[in-house]
C-alpha cells in the first residue's frame, strides 16, 4: 500500500523510537499531527500552534548521549517547543547500557485523566494546573450512584507511568500508596524489576551502576515559557536560568570541565542553533543529570525544574547557579 508523506509521517512517529521528539513539533512542518496555527504566540516560538506549554525537547537529528555540553551532550542542544493537546508535562528518559549511556530523549509528556475527578481550582486561582487539568487517573476517583460513594482507579498511565518503571522505593510514601491500589506492587517495580539502575531515592545524585541494561524516566510540570526577558526558569526539563530565549553565560564549557580530544580548551555557541556543530567539546570531567527520584513530582502542583531539587543532597542547580559534578568514579566513562 502507497502511503502518502503526511501519513507515512504519522506512521513512522508511531513506532515508539521517534516518541515525544523533536519530529513531532517541528515548526517548518505544521499538520505533521493535525494541530492547527491559531494565531501568533511568543516571541520567537514559531506561532501558538499548541496548548503555550513549553519544553526542551531533543533532535531526532543529534544523537544525545552525554550530561554535559560536548557535541553530544544534552545541555548543548537547547531545542525548545511548545506541546499539544493535553501534552501538559515534560519528560526526560535515559537509556544505558552497562554502566555507560546510550541514548536521551527528551520532549512532552501527556498525563492519564481521571474522568471522575473535577478540576481542582479555577485557572485564574492556580493557572499551573490550567482549566481543563484533572488529577491524574491511578489516584482514584470517588462517585455515587445511589448504592453508597464508589472508589475507583484506573491504573497508571501517562507521564506517571514514566517513573514508575524507576522502581518501588523512588516515589514518596503516597504515591506507593496510590500504585498498591492499583494493583502495581513492589515486586512489579522493585530492585529485581528496577528499570533504572541508579536505584535513586531521596538522594537525587545516584551514580550510575555499570551492569545490566538500565532506563531512567522522570517527568515534571511544563511552564508557560522558557528564558523570556523576564528572566523565566526555562523549561522544567532543561538547564533552569536564562534570558531573552536562551541559557545565561553560565552554561559553558568550563562549567563541566571540558576540553577538546587534544586537550585543548572548547566551547559551544548557541547563536548556531539547532547545528550539531554548536560544540567543538570532546570531553567533559562533569556532569549534570536529573534527579529521576519522583518524592516531590507526583501531585504536579507546583513547577519543579528536575535539576534544582533533591531532598538529602545539595541538588546540581540553586540560587541562579549550577554545580557539575566529577564524574562517578570510573562509572560512567568519559569518552569523546
Amino acid at each position: 500500500m502507497k502511503l502518502s508523506a503526511g501519513l507515512l509521517a504519522v506512521a513512522v512517529a508511531q513506532d515508539g523510537d521517534d516518541r515525544w521528539s523533536f519530529y513531532d513539533y517541528s515548526i517548518p512542518n505544521d499538520g505533521r499531527v493535525g494541530h492547527a496555527v491559531s494565531g501568533v504566540g511568543m516571541a520567537g516560538m514559531g506561532g501558538h500552534e499548541g496548548n503555550r506549554r513549553y519544553c526542551h525537547s531533543t533532535l531526532d537529528t543529534v544523537k544525545i548521549h552525554r550530561w554535559d555540553v560536548t557535541m553530544n551532550g544534552y545541555f548543548a542542544h537547547f531545542n525548545p517547543v511548545e506541546c499539544i493537546g493535553e501534552e501538559l508535562f515534560c519528560q526526560i528518559e535515559e537509556r544505558a547500557h552497562f554502566g555507560q549511556i546510550i541514548g536521551i530523549r527528551a520532549g512532552c509528556a501527556q498525563m492519564m485523566n481521571h474522568p471522575q475527578v473535577s478540576t481542582t481550582a479555577p485557572i485564574t486561582l492556580n493557572p499551573e494546573l490550567k482549566n481543563h487539568y484533572n488529577q491524574e487517573a491511578s489516584r482514584g476517583g470517588s462517585f455515587d450512584q445511589g448504592g453508597g460513594a464508589v472508589m475507583i482507579f484506573y491504573g497508571i498511565g501517562g507521564c506517571l507511568a514514566l517513573p514508575a518503571q524507576n522502581g518501588w522505593d523512588v516515589h514518596s510514601s503516597d504515591w506507593r500508596g496510590v500504585m498498591e491500589e492499583n494493583y502495581f506492587m513492589g515486586t512489579h517495580g522493585g530492585y529485581g524489576q528496577n528499570q533504572c539502575l541508579r536505584f535513586q531515592q531521596e538522594d537525587g545524585k545516584a551514580q550510575l551502576l555499570p551492569f545490566g541494561v538500565s532506563v531512567c524516566r522522570t517527568c515534571c510540570l511544563a511552564g508557560g515559557g522558557y528564558f523570556t526577558a523576564a528572566g523565566d526558569d526555562g523549561p522544567c526539563n532543561f538547564y533552569p536560568y536564562g534570558t531573552a530565549g536562551f541559557p545565561d553565560g553560565n552554561l559553558n564549557a568550563a562549567l563541566f570541565a571540558c576540553q577538546t580530544h587534544d586537550q585543548q580548551s572548547c566551547g559551544f555557541d548557541y547563536t548556531n542553533f539547532p547545528s550539531n556543530t554548536a560544540s567543538d567539546c570532546d570531553i567533559c570531567a562533569k556532569e549534570m543529570y536529573p534527579n529521576f527520584s519522583m518524592y516531590e513530582q507526583p501531585f504536579f502542583e507546583f513547577i519543579h525544574n528536575v535539576f534544582m531539587f533533591s531532598m538529602s543532597t545539595t541538588p546540581f542547580c540553586t540560587g541562579g547557579a549550577c554545580a557539575p559534578e566529577l564524574v562517578w568514579n570510573g562509572a560512567q566513562q568519559i569518552v569523546g
